[in-house]
């Protein structure tokens, strides 16, 4: 019988090897690329890849390859310096000297603070009030005219 694994494992796993060949620090640079170098820089950017120079016996630091929109690459660059630090200090060691920009289109991202907000609150507040008033208890009810009030982002006054 299969042990059972947690999805988080799973992901571990499969990440872990899509990643491998893009070197050992570019995982946790990938995966947190938002939180290291904010929301304005992550919009107009991907981290590619990291390369090493070949036969080096030496713990040199990496060049990171990253594409950037064209109309951001030139602001990235005045920057560089100031973000290799930010890498280097969230992964706690000089894991990256340089930067390589290639300059790309990137597709939109969508922020991930988009909240529904309904065109006409009245509305929905009376709906949810009606579907929840024929309920024999009257916590359920509020408890659910309340999850509903969450769910749409507005204020029922029952």
């Amino acid at each position: 019988m299969k042990k059972i694994k947690k999805l988080g494992q799973l992901i571990d796993m499969a990440s872990s090897k899509a990643f491998i060949n893009r070197g050992k620090p570019f995982k946790e640079i990938a995966v947190k690329w938002q939180l290291i170098v904010g929301q304005t820089i992550w919009m107009k950017t991907i981290p590619v890849r990291i390369t090493y120079k070949k036969f080096s016996d030496k713990n040199i630091p990496g060049n990171l390859i990253i594409k950037s929109d064209p109309a951001f690459a030139l602001e990235l660059q005045h920057i560089q310096d100031k973000l290799i630090e930010k890498i280097n200090s969230f992964l706690g060691y000089n894991a990256i000297g340089s930067i390589t920009l290639l300059q790309a289109p990137i597709p939109k991202k969508t922020s991930q603070k988009n909240y529904f907000r309904p065109k006409n609150p009245d509305n929905y507040e009376k709906i949810l009030i009606k579907k929840t008033e024929h309920l024999k208890s009257e916590d359920l009810s509020l408890a659910l005219a309340r999850l509903g009030e969450t769910a749409l982002g507005s204020k029922i006054n029952k």
